[in-house]
């Protein structure tokens, strides 16, 4: 639910920059490819527990507590995705490899983070987008609270989302740097 809310910010924040854009229809029209959920293809999704074996058993020096996975499927849109919890004290991260068959408001969302370019710093922290392993990603890290988030789209259907509280922005970079997403792009569905 998070992130289909991060979906529909993202492409209500972009889409008036776009609209400045020389190939705007182009655009457009790519956005509306990617939002029509093709019912057919609903179904092909990596299994949830190909994306398990890529949740790393460490995260920053902090072992997994628990790891889950699921397919879900509704409104003609199927996703399945793998979560793995690190916790320590009062330090937590949270890993999530989504597979979002590259349709719906997900796919709408990672889609206007790979055409979105933000940096932005305050005396707390920073939100910035960046290419991360080769792939286009948003990271935001608050250093009053040591809480961040980095999102990674891969592959134009996997979002891989590192998250943490009480921890510093290099252990979620570290979290990430040990997911292999070029593994996890060359996995094939179902």
């Amino acid at each position: 639910m998070k992130l289909h809310i991060i979906a529909l910010v993202s492409v209500v924040t972009v889409l008036p920059a776009l609209a400045q854009q020389p190939d705007f229809a182009g655009m457009v029209k790519a956005l509306e490819g990617i939002s029509s959920a093709n019912v057919s293809n609903a179904a092909s999704v990596v299994n949830f527990r190909e994306l398990k074996k890529l949740l790393p058993t460490t995260a920053a020096g902090i072992k997994r507590t628990s790891a889950e996975g699921q397919k879900q499927s509704t409104m003609g849109i199927t996703i399945s995705y793998a979560e793995a919890q690190y916790e320590k004290d009062e330090s937590s991260i949270s890993v999530k490899i989504t597979d979002t068959t590259g349709t719906g408001f997900m796919a709408m969302g990672a889609a206007a983070i790979t055409m979105s370019e933000i940096d932005k710093e305050s005396d707390d922290g920073f939100e910035r987008t960046a290419t991360l392993q080769g792939c286009k990603g948003l990271e935001k890290y608050n250093s009053s609270d040591k809480s961040g988030e980095i999102q990674v789209w891969v592959g134009a259907r996997f979002m891989v989302e590192v998250t943490g509280n009480g921890v510093s922005f290099e252990s979620l970079s570290k979290t990430l740097a040990a997911i292999d997403l070029k593994a996890l792009a060359a996995i094939k569905p179902e």
